[in-house]
């Protein structure tokens, strides 16, 4: 994910069916939109600084953990 926002410069990346992988979406430091279209497991999208993130699924733990700035929406269940 952040080969293609940093080296391709998409601003804008969907991810489909992310299989509950774990630490997905970590470390973005720039402005975009990720959405994820399915569940991304536990610690997604921590230490992040500037995303808008949608998720449309459901997460584990520590979601957006040490965020600093963006938004996080969850369409489903969290915990």
């Amino acid at each position: 994910m952040k080969r293609v926002v940093y080296d391709e410069g998409v601003n804008d990346v969907t991810i489909v069916n992310p299989g509950s992988k774990h630490s997905l979406g970590v470390g973005i430091l720039k402005r975009c939109r990720l959405t994820f279209e399915g569940s991304p497991g536990w610690y997604a999208c921590g230490l992040i600084d500037g995303p808008e993130v949608q998720i449309n699924g459901r997460v584990g733990w520590s979601l957006a953990e040490n965020m600093m700035s963006g938004s996080v929406v969850v369409e489903g269940p969290a915990g």
